[in-house]
């Protein structure tokens, strides 16, 4: 129930006895909330998995790798996915958010049939992660782009005074209702495909969003915020960024005919900011 996870179960009605996890035991929801039951789990604790509860489910794992060193994760997760074949057997479907970090940092267009080359330790534990999850279920890997929304966007970093990478290449973004949007329709449409990216419309480097941003008339954004440029990617530090590198998203716009409710950062942050 972090960021995603709290816009999935608040975006849609639920059926009972739907459920979610968090870390720490949460307070309780206002009561207008209408939020699947939750409780605490630490899904790298194997003393705790006994809580998931034994009716037939399907699984949205919005969880990050846990173990740095990608050989230690994927012991990990094959000790959980057999776990859960022989103690949670009617749990046989999983809808998991990876990342297009997964397709090779250089020029080119990259779509999910691309010979995948990870750019940096957290894209390999993310692929490590794709491929044994898919070994224990039927999954539906959602690679998105950097996800942003209310109180998570680069408005909300110029007004805390944080740096904004300078450079002019693509960012690929998308934002969090789309994407609950998306994983709405991985569990519930028998013919979703099995692998697709979810990016936007609209690819921008993130100096050409700051400088949107500051041309508005956002009540946040009082007057004299200035705009602090940091070299490279927020994401991969170690790495020069590539002005040529994008994503596809046509298989998410063609052929599943999605319809984005926010086709680019522009509405997105106006639905943030405004």
């Amino acid at each position: 129930m972090g960021f995603l996870g709290k816009e999935i179960a608040r975006q849609h009605p639920w059926p009972q006895p739907s459920w979610a996890t968090t870390l720490e035991m949460p307070g309780a929801p206002p009561p207008e909330a209408i939020d699947p039951k939750r409780f605490q789990l630490s899904w790298q604790d194997p003393t705790h998995w006994e809580r998931i509860p034994e009716q037939p489910v399907s699984i949205v794992l919005t969880v990050p790798p846990v173990l740095p060193e990608p050989e230690r994760e994927r012991e990990r997760l094959q000790t959980w996915g057999a776990w859960m074949n022989q103690n949670r057997p009617h749990c046989k479907s999983l809808v998991y958010i990876s990342t297009t970090g997964v397709y090779p940092n250089r020029e080119g267009l990259w779509d999910e049939s691309t010979s995948l080359e990870p750019d940096g330790s957290k894209a390999d534990l993310r692929l490590v992660t794709e491929s044994v999850l898919s070994e224990f279920f039927k999954t539906r890997i959602i690679r998105s782009g950097a996800i942003y929304g209310k109180k998570r966007n680069i408005g909300e970093r110029l007004i805390a005074g944080k740096p904004i990478p300078s450079g002019d290449h693509f960012v690929h973004r998308i934002h969090v209702a789309d994407l609950a949007w998306i994983v709405r329709r991985a569990l519930t449409e028998e013919d979703f495909p099995s692998l697709i990216n979810a990016v936007d419309m609209d690819p921008s480097p993130s100096r050409a969003v700051a400088d949107w941003i500051l041309q508005q008339d956002f009540a946040p954004i009082q007057p004299g915020v200035q705009l602090n440029l940091q070299p490279g990617y927020a994401t991969r530090k170690k790495q020069s960024p590539i002005k040529g590198r994008s994503i596809s998203n046509r298989r998410l716009v063609e052929t599943c005919s999605f319809r984005f409710l926010y086709p680019t950062f522009k509405e997105g942050l106006k639905e943030a900011l405004d």
